[in-house]
Parts: C-alpha cells; sequence; structure tokens
C-alpha cells in the first residue's frame, strides 16, 4: 500500500510483549519504538509519535496492553494513552474464538475511550463470525476486517456477505 509507518511497543507490562512486537515488526521491515518492562505505555506512544514526525511517517500503531476491561489500572493505561497520542483512530483487537464475550468488553471500553473500529482475529480456528453481529448490535462499531489465517496478509475486510455464509453456509 506503501504507507510509512513505525510501531509503538506500548505494552510494558506482559511478559514478551515488547519481544513480540519487535520480532513480527522486524519481519515486516517496520521500525519499532519500545523502551524497558515497566515504562510508561504513554510516554513510548509520545516517542513514537515524535519519530515518526522526524521521519515523515505516517502512521503510528500503538500497541497496548490487553482487553482486560474489568482492569482499572488497564482502563486508566489506555486512557492516558488516547490522552497524550490523541489518536485518529482507535481500533480493538479481538479473537473471535471468544465468542460473545466480546461485545461486553467492547462495550464496556468504549465507555472509557472511543472505538472506531474491530477487528476480529482467529476466524479460521472455528468461530464463523457469528459474534460480529451480536458486537454489531450491542455497541454500535463496525467489525472492520476478519483474521483468517496466520499470515500478515491473512485478513479480509467485513462483509455481511462473508457473515452469512459462514453463519448460514448454504446446503446446511
Amino acid at each position: 500500500m506503501g504507507i510509512a509507518c513505525v510501531i509503538s511497543a506500548s505494552d510494558t507490562f506482559r511478559a514478551a510483549a515488547i519481544e513480540q512486537t519487535e520480532y513480527h515488526a522486524n519481519r515486516i521491515g517496520v521500525p519499532v519504538v519500545k523502551s524497558r518492562y515497566g515504562a510508561d505505555p504513554a510516554s513510548v506512544a509520545f516517542d513514537a509519535i515524535a519519530y515518526a514526525k522526524a521521519r515523515g511517517l505516517q502512521v503510528v500503531l500503538i500497541d497496548s496492553a490487553g482487553r482486560q476491561e474489568t482492569n482499572k489500572n488497564l482502563i486508566s493505561e489506555m486512557q492516558k494513552i488516547v490522552r497524550v497520542a490523541k489518536p485518529d483512530i482507535t481500533i480493538f483487537v479481538g479473537e473471535s474464538t471468544a465468542g460473545g464475550v466480546i461485545a461486553d468488553q467492547v462495550a464496556e471500553l468504549s465507555r472509557h475511550i472511543r472505538i472506531d473500529g474491530i477487528v476480529l482475529t482467529k476466524l479460521d480456528c472455528d468461530a464463523r463470525g457469528g459474534n460480529a453481529i451480536s458486537i454489531a448490535a450491542v455497541t454500535g462499531i463496525p467489525v472492520l476486517f476478519f483474521g483468517v489465517g496466520e499470515g500478515y496478509d491473512a485478513m479480509v475486510p467485513f462483509s455481511p456477505e462473508f457473515v452469512i455464509d459462514a453463519v448460514l453456509p448454504m446446503g446446511a
């Protein structure tokens, strides 16, 4: 696509999160801004934005800590990242195998931070995408993409036909 970006390794608390982000970024040739474990995630995001501005990069992808909507410290962290980074778009990435709980997670998180879209991964692992219907009904936030495999290019744009065909296959 020709969009230059940098990744902010702002999940500074989960074991191996920084290394995991760095591993995948290196495989696809994208620079990473990182710090040490326990560092302030918003500070890492701030540094990544400064890095991007200094190099004329168009996009900063901020990898924040998980999706635990009941963790008040995590919610505060995410709110701080949003205050500092002022993102143009905020995307929730969740595993489709989690089922209906994703709708509850997104609904609760969206009470604290703006969520503009959703990416559901692992659609190839037995889930059929039906929870996309639940998420849309409960939250009103659009599902943007489905992850359908292990490769970096294994993403398909959301389409109602894809969900309908997966949930109600012809001949079933």
